[in-house]
């Protein structure tokens, strides 16, 4: 709605990838045009992404799927851009609770008090463990409100009521059960990493969410290939990167948020088994011997 509220046609959004999926598809629908950058590029270039139809930069902080938090400079040079060229940021902070250390993360809102060019999006949904609830939140200027306003009045008019006024009378018990076990799985999240070191599993660095985004760069496979035989031979989910962006197809999403601590290791050695199975090397040596 926010996007529908700042896009004309043909307008264009920029998504740092890995991107969540929903980011494209989003604009496509508001008739704009998505300007990929790729998940390798310094933040410190966006600058020659930017053209006279740039409107808006999407960026998802905490990052969904590598736990990514953007520090001060990184969202002081994002600001100044938006300050430059007249333009909006659009900040996914849905996983802004999945940290150990709270000074970790900074709000683009901390930036930009009026909200001249900062547009927030939170959920209530993955920072108080009710995610099929679907609850969150936009926060803007005055101005952009109005104008999200009169598209939710006439696309969904608004969330399932009963549900608003549970979390509005319940709000503080819920985070009180709901924080332990945030930090539970994000001091869990450390502990996997540590493993997958050991065992030799790269993954693009992070410290928050209960997400990895584990490299398969050594697999001959795609990312849909790879998590389609992990599924069928080995019954495990993890999601293609592809979809995250074309820069992302040699990873895969791993959601450490359920499983315990055993059962997510047995699926990373799999993980693992799978990319030495179907590396370049394995395979070219057993060419060799056939």
């Amino acid at each position: 709605m926010a996007l529908m509220s700042i896009l004309n046609p043909g307008d264009e959004a920029i998504v740092y990838e890995p991107a969540w999926v929903s980011y494209p598809e989003q604009i496509k629908l508001c008739y704009g045009v998505p300007v990929h950058v790729p998940y390798y590029e310094d933040i410190f270039n966006f600058e020659k992404y930017i053209t006279e139809r740039t409107k808006v930069i999407i960026i998802n902080n905490p990052n969904n799927p590598t736990g990514r938090v953007f520090n001060l400079e990184e969202l002081s040079y994002l600001y100044s851009l938006a300050e430059k060229y007249n333009l909006f940021i659009l900040s996914d902070e849905a996983y802004s609770d999945f940290l150990l250390n709270d000074k970790e993360f900074i709000s683009l809102g901390n930036l930009d008090r009026e909200k001249k060019h900062t547009i927030i999006c939170n959920s209530i949904s993955k920072n108080f463990g009710i995610s099929g609830w679907r609850l969150g939140y936009v926060i803007a200027n005055s101005s952009l409100i109005n104008e999200i306003l009169k598209v939710n009045q006439h696309l969904i008019t608004c969330p399932a009521t009963i549900l608003e006024h549970y979390i509005a009378k319940h709000f503080f018990k819920i985070a009180d059960i709901t924080r332990p076990q945030i930090t539970g799985i994000v001091r869990q999240r450390q502990v996997i990493a540590q493993y997958m070191d050991k065992i030799g599993l790269k993954y693009l660095s992070g410290s928050a969410t209960f997400y990895f985004f584990v490299s398969i760069e050594d697999s001959m496979l795609t990312s849909e290939e790879f998590c389609t035989k992990l599924l069928l031979d080995d019954h495990i989910s993890t999601v293609p990167g592809l979809g995250y962006g074309k820069s992302c197809d040699k990873f895969i999403r791993v959601s450490v948020g359920t499983e315990s601590l055993e059962r997510i290791k047995e699926g990373l050695k799999k993980v693992k088994e799978l990319t030495d199975k179907t590396s370049v090397k394995n395979i070219s040596s057993n060419y060799e011997y056939a």
